[in-house]
C-alpha cells in the first residue's frame, strides 16, 4: 500500500493520475458525500443551487454533483467544468425534495436535462439516503419554466 493510500503525504514521484485523484473530493463525483447529504436534507426546506455533468466514460458511470446553499448554480457548472475537463454534458438548476410526498426521490431541475444522467446520479447518491433520481426541464436559472 502507498502513502498516500494510507493517508500520509504522496510520494515526491507520485503519477499525474494520483495528483488528480487528490485533487477530485468525493471520490471523483465532484463533492463528499457528508457535504452531499446535509445539502440534499437542507433541500427538503428550500431548494439548493446545483451543477450536473456526466463522469468520463471510464470513470466508473458516475455522475458529477456540486451542491451549494448561496452560491449561483451557474457559477457551481463553471467549477465543475475546472475540476473535471473531461466532463460532458454539463447542467445547472436546482434541486428540490419533498419529504412529504416522496421523501427519498431528488428532483433536480436544471437548464437542459442530458439524456441518461439520472442512472448516474444514483450512483453517485449511494450512502447518502436517497434512492431516485427524477430530472426536470426549468428555466435557463433552474426556475420553473413560464407555461
Amino acid at each position: 500500500m502507498s502513502d498516500s493510500a494510507k493517508g500520509g503525504r504522496p510520494k515526491a514521484g507520485a503519477r499525474d493520475g494520483e495528483d488528480e485523484k487528490d485533487d477530485q473530493p468525493g471520490d471523483g463525483t465532484g463533492m463528499s458525500k457528508p457535504d452531499m447529504k446535509k445539502l440534499l436534507i437542507r433541500a427538503q426546506k428550500e431548494p439548493v443551487n446545483c451543477a450536473l455533468a456526466q463522469g468520463a466514460s471510464g470513470a466508473g458511470n458516475l455522475g458529477l454533483l456540486l451542491l451549494d446553499k448561496s452560491r449561483p448554480s451557474k457559477s457551481l457548472a463553471g467549477d465543475l467544468k475546472k475540476q473535471f475537463p473531461d466532463a460532458r454534458k454539463p447542467c445547472f438548476g436546482t434541486v428540490s425534495i419533498n419529504p412529504d410526498e416522496t421523501p427519498k426521490v431528488a428532483v433536480f431541475t436544471v437548464n437542459k436535462p442530458p439524456f441518461g444522467l439520472d442512472r448516474k446520479l444514483m450512483k453517485t447518491l449511494r450512502g447518502t439516503g436517497f434512492k431516485k433520481v427524477q430530472i426536470e426541464k426549468g428555466g435557463s436559472d433552474g426556475d420553473d419554466a413560464d407555461e
